[in-house]
């Protein structure tokens, strides 16, 4: 998110702001903003419980993709729990019991999965989902130019969870 939304964004606010310094840290990692001396850092989902400021950024679509190969090879899923006979490339945005959650009549629907690639990074998963490895969670902006360029199909879109939320956390 850091190298892709935000930091096209920095020359602007420097050029706006030219006494302002950055710092840009993109470690994807849970940042202690008292102990480690940094100003400001962007929090994504559900907040925890905090002395922290928070105010609210953004929402990110989440999407579930998969290359036309794949698809053509073993079947567009219509309901999420089809995915128990699909190949699914997860990351550790879902969790070490590797469950996808998905919004059916307004609840939730967790469905286990299974595949031959786990990671701690999107971008790390995308190139096997383009080579036709199996399906990918993932928020919408990072497979955005896939997409449009017919590389990555949407999936199961009506049954997709709430957008991701997204805000900026700062100390008092």
């Amino acid at each position: 998110y850091g190298a892709t939304v935000l930091s096209p964004l920095l020359p602007e606010l420097l050029q706006r702001y030219p006494k302002l310094e950055i710092e840009l840290d993109l470690a994807d990692r849970l940042v202690d903003l008292v102990a480690e001396e940094v100003d400001v850092a962007i929090r994504f989902g559900k907040l925890a419980n905090s002395s922290l400021i928070a105010r609210p950024l953004t929402r990110l679509p989440i999407v579930l993709v998969a290359s036309p190969a794949y698809l053509a090879g073993h079947g567009i899923p219509q309901h999420p729990t089809e995915l128990t006979q699909h190949q699914c490339i997860s990351t550790s945005s879902c969790g070490p019991d590797k469950f996808w959650e998905f919004q059916q009549h307004g609840e939730s629907l967790l469905v286990p999965i299974q595949g031959p690639l786990h990671t701690n990074s999107n971008r790390a998963a995308k190139p096997a989902v383009l080579n036709g490895m199996g399906l990918m969670f993932v928020t919408r902006y990072q497979v955005e130019e896939e997409l449009q360029a017919g590389l990555l199909v949407p999936v199961l879109a009506d049954f997709m969870p709430v957008p991701l939320p997204v805000h900026l956390v700062y100390p008092h």
